[in-house]
């Protein structure tokens, strides 16, 4: 009789969470009650975990230091162009994690602060992009595979200078 019990306790979190109210409703056990309705089950197999495991691991966060080139449409290197790594997926909402500017050859690098790590799901939940920008020019290029690789081996860098990220003409 848990599986009812599990149900009723999401429907109060539910309930709860949409009126703003933190009082239970009266013809509910509170928790932890020990009159409340238990699963009795005595069968050996009564110490076995029968919850559905979760397809995602542990969530972690790192600093991960950004390096990488930008090259103007006619592939010289571009000065002045502001770069970003934003994430879009997890928070729902677009997160950017870390900033820099090229320097006149076209250089940029910079601390990416508290990059979200989701064990097993980087494909599902995550979403990073490295972003460039300068006056109407811009580019953008797929970040998730050099982020994994630079927290999954512990260097803690990610380089994008080959290729290097191309500003494409508006």
């Amino acid at each position: 009789m848990l599986a009812p019990m599990r149900h009723t306790i999401l429907l109060v979190l539910f309930a709860v969470g949409c009126s703003g109210s933190t009082e239970l409703p009266p013809d509910l056990p509170p928790l932890g009650d020990a009159d409340a309705d238990v699963d009795a089950d005595t069968d050996s197999d009564a110490d076995v975990d029968t919850e559905p495991k979760s397809a995602c691991g542990e969530t972690t966060y790192h600093n991960v230091l950004v390096n990488g080139r930008v090259i103007g449409p006619g592939g010289s290197p571009a000065s002045g162009v502001s770069v970003h790594l934003e994430e879009r997926r997890y928070l729902i909402e677009v997160t950017q994690y870390g900033a820099g500017v090229t320097d006149a050859n076209g250089d940029f690098s910079f601390t990416a602060k508290q990059i979200v790590s989701v064990e097993d799901c980087w494909a599902l939940l995550l979403d990073y992009h490295l972003v460039a920008e300068r006056g109407n020019q811009g580019t953008e290029e797929f970040a998730n595979t050099l982020l994994f690789n630079a927290i999954d081996t512990g260097a803690g860098v990610a380089n994008f200078i080959t290729p290097p990220l191309q500003l494409e003409k508006p």
